[in-house]
């Protein structure tokens, strides 16, 4: 989340240091939302839909006022759910363990006891996506 003052003069100058500093960092590829705050403080709002094309995705807000922070927990809660992948798998009955550590690291979405075992299937992050698959790994070499 990249946090802009928009009514500042040097607005762009501000955003070309931070997305510097950002690839220095060696982040150039991380997603950002950018958010122009203090839109209240605007005399002329039409440079939003300019602003809008350049930097995107973006939302427009005004922390002190309030105005608009729907709409910006809209889009980042959009953004964290579209990195996350669907993963389903099958465990044995009597691996309650693995289950209960299933459900502190991703979203179970389905949880389904048929005759040859759990059917789950969860919603994860890149990141837990590969630590569940190697916890289900380890397990079914046992």
């Amino acid at each position: 989340m990249h946090v802009v003052d928009i009514s500042h003069p040097q607005m762009e100058e501000h955003i070309e240091v931070v997305k510097s500093t950002v690839a220095d960092l060696g982040a150039a590829h991380t997603p950002v939302i950018f958010v122009f705050n203090k839109i209240d403080s605007l005399d002329d709002r039409t440079i939003i839909k300019d602003l809008q094309a350049r930097y995107s995705p973006s939302v427009f807000i005004s922390a002190n006022r309030g105005i608009n922070i729907l709409g910006f927990k809209e889009l980042l809660s959009e953004m964290i759910h579209s990195s996350f992948k669907d993963l389903s798998f099958v465990i044995r009955h009597d691996q309650y363990k693995l289950l209960s550590r299933i459900h502190e690291s991703a979203e179970v979405t389905e949880q389904r006891h048929e005759e040859d075992g759990i059917h789950v299937t969860i919603k994860t992050s890149e990141k837990n996506r590969e630590f569940l698959e190697r916890l289900l790994k380890d397990v079914k070499q046992q």
